[in-house]
C-alpha cells in the first residue's frame, strides 16, 4: 500500500506530463529498491521525475533510427 500511495503521489506531482500510474509505480518501486538506472525510451517522462533525495534517474536509452 505504501508503494501504491507513493506511485499516486508521483503521478499527481507530474500531472502536467500525464505520467500515469504505471510510470509512477516504476518510480516508487525504484525508490524502494534503491535503483536509479533504468532502461527506457520514455525519456520525456523519466528525465523529468525527481526521486526522493533530489536524485534523478540515470536513463539507458537506445535511440530510434530516424528511418523507422
Amino acid at each position: 500500500l505504501d508503494q501504491l500511495a507513493r506511485a499516486m503521489e508521483i503521478d499527481r506531482r507530474y500531472g502536467d506530463l500525464g505520467l500515469g500510474l504505471v510510470d509512477g509505480s516504476v518510480g516508487a518501486l525504484a525508490e524502494d529498491l534503491g535503483i536509479r538506472r533504468i532502461a527506457t525510451r520514455d525519456v520525456r517522462h523519466f528525465s523529468a521525475v525527481t526521486l526522493r533525495g533530489g536524485r534523478q534517474f540515470e536513463l539507458v536509452v537506445t535511440p530510434r533510427r530516424p528511418d523507422r
